[in-house]
């Protein structure tokens, strides 16, 4: 099989589908149903496009890696309210899903990383105090 240097929307949707195998069909989710369409618009985002066919062929694997990493956030959300239940001798265990999703995204993360792929979770955000000494309109307390 040749490495993919595009894709369509539909096709990286199936991609997506693909990936998450079984844990698709557990979830009941379909590639029409509109699973998969916020996880391609952030992994555009994410490459700095804002159309599918924006994504150069360098983009691919970044792309790609994304594209992953913003379905299984979305797995880990749609599962988060899941939980292990028992009762009489029998279990339901709904929390390995959740388990499972946390793994792989740790692992795309470190992919992303390594691939030199920005992710969420590699953006850092400063913060600080905020000083208001010379504040010409005065502040919230002379009002």
């Amino acid at each position: 099989m040749a490495v993919p240097t595009s894709y369509t929307e539909s096709d990286f949707k199936d991609y997506l589908h693909a990936e998450l195998g079984p844990v698709a069909q557990a979830l009941g989710w379909e590639v029409a149903s509109g699973q998969y369409d916020e996880p391609l618009n952030d992994a555009l985002f994410g490459i700095g496009a804002t159309v599918i066919s924006g994504v150069s062929s360098d983009d691919i694997n970044g792309f790609r890696i994304l594209g992953k990493l913003e379905t299984w956030r979305k797995v880990l959300h749609h599962v988060s309210g899941d939980f292990d239940f028992s009762d009489e001798g029998a279990s339901l265990s709904r929390s390995q899903v959740h388990d499972m999703a946390i793994d792989v995204i740790e692992k795309l993360e470190e992919s992303a990383s390594n691939a030199g792929v920005t992710t969420n979770a590699t953006q850092q955000v400063a913060t600080g105090i905020v000083d208001h000494t010379e504040n010409p309109y005065g502040t919230n307390e002379d009002t």
